[in-house]
């Protein structure tokens, strides 16, 4: 354990951090004002897409038409008899 020298002479510098740039989505929805910032614009966006799955499931259903029976009646043919 003797051996163990410390050299002081550096300084260790943390690296400085990289802030990635703002989504266009998430800068659009800043920009109009429904979020004040980058979380709130997050929640605002995954809201969308559960209302526009919710209405792409629920649209075709609506809209779906119910009169039209699911099976068409089988009709018998008439019966011909002939006399012998």
């Amino acid at each position: 354990m003797s051996d163990v020298s410390f050299d002081e002479e550096r300084s260790y510098v943390p690296a400085p951090q990289m802030r990635t740039a703002q989504p266009l989505l998430t800068k659009l929805v800043i920009q109009w004002g429904f979020a004040s910032d980058e979380k709130g614009a997050h929640r605002f966006l995954i809201g969308v897409v559960i209302v526009l799955v919710i209405a792409a499931i629920a649209v075709p259903l609506l809209l779906r038409q119910k009169d039209i029976p699911l099976r068409t009646p089988v009709v018998p043919l008439p019966v011909q008899t002939t006399g012998f």
